[in-house]
C-alpha cells in the first residue's frame, strides 16, 4: 500500500471508478467494454490519473454488471482490484455500485423498497425482530452474491476462496468500498463476508473491512448492533469506516429522526437560507409514517462527519442549475467527496460526470 495516500482516498478512487460504463445501455454484455475503461482509468497514464491507485493496482474479478430482465439499464455492478506489490499481505478491493440515476427499476428495486424488512440471512435473536434489512438491501445483496464473473466461472466468494487457498497467501486484505446505495451494499456484503468467513477463507488469512461513503441505512436497531459488534466500529481502530459528509442529506435516510434533519440541513448557509422543494415536508411526514415501526438504524453511527462546506451556486459543475436545495444536496452528495478527501481527479471521470448531471435534472438524490 502506498504511504502517500489514506485508505479512505484509495477506497473512494474504486468507490467512483464503480460508476464507469453505467451510460451503456442497449448492449447485452456491456462488461468487456466496462473492463477495459476500469483498466485504463487505473493506470499511470490515465486521464485525468488518479493518483492513489494510479498504475498500482489491477481488476482481477469482473466486473460482473446485472440487468433486471426486461429493463433497458443495467441494475447493479461490482469488480475486484488487486494491488500489484507483493512485499506485504495481499490486498484485494471489492467495489459496488450505486444507483443508476437514469433506470426507474432500479431506484424502486434498490433504493426506495424499503416500507418491508426481510431478516438478515446470518442473524439470530431470542427475542423480537431481530436483525432485518430493507428488503431493497436484501434484492441487492441476493443480486451480488450470485454473480458469476465471465472469465473465471465463479462467484464473488468462489473467487476470493480460490485466492486464500492460493500458494504463497499467508495473508491478505478485504476490503468492500461503494458510495451512496453502493455504500449500503458494501458495508452490508462485508458483515456478510465476516460472519460467513469460515466458507471462503477457512484459515482466516483475510482481514475483512470496508470503507464506504454516503450510504443510507440498511436495516434495523439490531442489525446495526450486530455490525457494529462485529466490525467494533465505535473504537479509535475501527475495521469499518462509514464516511459521511455533514451537509450530505443521503445518509439522512432511512431513520426517522434523520430523516427530520432533512428540511433544515441547509438553513444557516452564510449568504442565504436554502429552503427544500415545497412538498418536501409532507413527503418525508409520509415516509416516516411508513417507517417508524422498522427502527431503521445507522451502522457506525459514533463515527465523526467530514464537515462539508456550501457552495455558491456560481460554482457548481455545470448542469447543476435547477432548483438551489437540489443543487445543494446533489453537490453534496456527488462532489463533495473528491474534494473533501483530496481526490480531485475523481470529478473529471465523464461517467461519473454525466451521472451527476442526469441526477440533477431527475430532481432526486440517488
Amino acid at each position: 500500500m502506498s504511504d502517500t495516500y489514506s485508505q479512505r482516498q484509495m477506497m473512494l478512487s474504486f468507490a467512483y471508478l464503480a460508476y464507469i460504463g453505467e451510460p451503456l445501455v442497449g448492449i447485452p454484455s456491456p462488461d468487456s467494454t466496462i473492463a477495459t475503461e476500469l483498466e485504463n482509468a487505473m493506470t499511470s497514464t490515465a486521464n485525468p490519473t488518479i493518483p492513489p491507485i494510479a498504475g498500482l493496482w489491477s481488476v482481477i474479478w469482473g466486473p460482473v454488471s446485472y440487468t433486471v430482465p426486461g429493463s433497458y439499464f443495467q441494475d447493479n455492478m461490482m469488480y475486484v482490484a488487486k494491488l500489484s506489490d507483493t512485499s506485504g499481505p495481499s490486498q484485494y478491493a471489492v467495489a459496488v455500485r450505486g444507483t443508476v440515476s437514469a433506470a426507474p427499476l432500479d431506484w424502486l428495486l434498490d433504493d426506495f423498497d424499503i416500507f418491508r424488512m426481510m431478516p438478515w440471512p446470518l442473524g439470530t435473536s431470542s427475542s423480537g425482530a431481530g436483525p432485518q434489512i430493507s428488503e431493497s438491501t436484501s434484492i441487492g445483496l441476493a443480486t451480488l452474491l450470485n454473480m458469476v464473473d465471465v472469465a473465471s466461472q465463479q462467484t464473488l466468494f468462489e473467487f476470493l476462496s480460490s485466492e486464500m487457498a492460493a500458494p504463497g497467501i499467508s495473508a491478505a486484505s478485504v476490503c468492500f468500498t461503494g458510495h451512496s446505495l453502493g455504500a449500503t451494499l458494501a458495508s452490508t456484503l462485508a458483515l456478510y463476508a465476516r460472519q460467513n468467513q469460515s466458507s471462503w477463507d477457512s484459515n482466516s488469512k483475510a482481514a475483512v473491512t470496508t470503507v464506504n461513503f454516503a450510504g443510507p441505512t440498511a436495516g434495523n436497531a439490531e442489525f446495526a448492533a450486530l455490525f457494529d459488534q462485529v466490525f467494533d466500529s465505535s473504537t479509535s481502530t475501527a475495521n469499518a469506516d462509514c464516511v459521511r459528509n455533514s451537509l450530505d442529506v443521503v445518509p439522512l435516510a432511512w431513520n426517522v429522526t434523520t430523516l427530520g434533519q432533512v428540511e433544515s440541513i441547509y438553513l444557516g448557509h452564510s449568504i442565504h437560507d436554502i429552503l427544500p422543494p415545497l412538498g418536501t415536508a409532507e413527503i418525508i411526514r409520509a415516509i416516516v409514517n411508513a417507517t417508524s415501526a422498522k427502527n431503521y438504524t445507522r451502522i457506525g453511527n459514533s463515527q465523526l462527519l467530514l464537515p462539508g462546506d456550501f457552495v455558491d451556486s456560481s460554482q457548481l459543475p455545470s448542469g447543476l442549475n435547477s432548483h438551489a436545495w437540489i443543487a445543494e444536496a446533489m453537490y453534496q452528495h456527488h462532489y463533495s467527496y473528491p474534494q473533501l478527501l483530496n481526490v480531485p481527479s475523481l470529478l473529471g471521470l465523464s461517467p461519473a460526470s454525466s451521472r451527476v448531471v442526469k441526477s440533477a435534472a431527475s430532481g432526486i438524490p440517488s
